[in-house]
């Protein structure tokens, strides 16, 4: 129950890769909450030896984005799921975890890569209508330039965006600055909680939250929800961020 000991079985008709994948994200989620490690479900990039966190409901466009920011000299550090923790006594670092992106097929073109470059995120290998319940995102590789050390590693956090759904009526971000209580309970949200009552996060979460909205931006984000406007959405995006983080430093 401490989270230090984790079994599982399953019928020999369930492929390796599936269990892994469930290992990876859902059941690490449990193991971090109750080893009373703090982390988020977000996203997490690195540039210049400062990390950004991509949070948001599911939906919003996390994966997609974080796909995008790469085209734009970003390096992915985590997809979905990232340990934080306090450096020092006030310094909040985001640390390596899983690094590939989870793409729909359209996202995936939009972004000009081939369906040929990624693979199904699920071995499908259960006969019938079953298989049309799996999750259709693709893995595509994370884009890392080969002399970016990455591995063992932390990275100050300069920025946590917060994702709103998508909108149909908007041709550009909005982006909106968050502070004092509306920025911690943003990011409150999106905090990996226990899955069994009473639903918390760590208990070091919340010493970390108070050290996080001190030293990070909190920006509110909603894209257009239009793909063919992906590319350049996510190039004024990128813009912006950049000249935040310009005025925090």
């Amino acid at each position: 129950m401490d989270g230090r000991v984790v079994r599982s079985s399953a019928l020999p008709s369930v492929a390796q890769s599936n269990l892994r994948e469930l290992l990876l994200e859902p059941v690490m989620r449990t193991v971090l909450c109750r080893l009373n490690l703090p982390a988020f479900h977000a996203a997490a990039l690195v540039k210049a030896g400062e990390a950004i966190l991509l949070m948001g409901p599911k939906g919003a466009g996390k994966s997609t984005l974080s796909a995008a920011l790469q085209r734009s000299g970003w390096s992915l550090l985590a997809d979905d799921l990232v340990r934080v923790i306090c450096c020092d006594e006030s310094t909040v670092c985001a640390l390596p975890g899983l690094r590939r992106n989870k793409l729909r097929l359209d996202s995936l073109q939009a972004l000009g890569h081939s369906p040929e470059t990624a693979q199904e995120r699920w071995a499908k290998t259960l006969p019938g209508d079953f298989e049309e319940q799996w999750d259709e995102k693709l893995l595509l590789p994370a884009l890392i330039p080969e002399d970016e050390n990455l591995e063992d590693s932390s990275f100050r956090i300069a920025a946590a965006i917060c994702l709103l759904p998508r909108s149909l009526s908007l041709e550009s971000p909005q982006i909106r600055k968050l502070s004092g209580q509306s920025a911690v309970l943003h990011l409150a949200r999106h905090l990996i909680r226990d899955p069994l009552p009473p639903n918390a996060p760590p208990l070091a979460a919340g010493r970390m939250m108070s050290h996080l909205v001190s030293q990070a931006s909190v920006l509110e984000l909603q894209m257009p929800d239009n793909l063919s406007l992906l590319r350049q959405s996510a190039e004024v995006f990128a813009e912006s961020l950049q000249l935040c983080l310009s005025k925090q430093s």
